[in-house]
């Protein structure tokens, strides 16, 4: 994942039975603009609180469809860029 960080569009593990826990590197893609799909999979872990340091996403970040434990990290809010889709729905957090 580490070397990503010049990823800024298009990162999707949309519809694919995932049952780990997201990887904390994930917020290291800082400059991720768009388009971080983790919906309809089956991830039972917390959402890491490093989610927080994409401050430059303005769209698409989606939970859906998961049984993530916890809460959603107050960390999220940092995303104030964010205009587009930001969703939890169906997610048992």
């Amino acid at each position: 994942m580490g070397y990503l960080r010049k990823l800024t569009s298009g990162f999707d593990f949309y519809v694919n039975e995932l049952s780990r826990a997201l990887p904390t590197e994930l917020g290291g893609l800082s400059k991720m603009l768009e388009h971080f799909y983790f919906s309809y999979n089956m991830i039972t872990s917390t959402i890491p609180t490093e989610f927080g340091k994409a401050t430059e996403m303005t769209a698409h970040l989606s939970f859906k469809h998961n049984a993530f434990s916890g809460d959603i990290p107050t960390e999220i809010g940092n995303l104030d860029k964010m205009n587009t889709v930001l969703s939890f729905s169906f997610t048992s957090v």
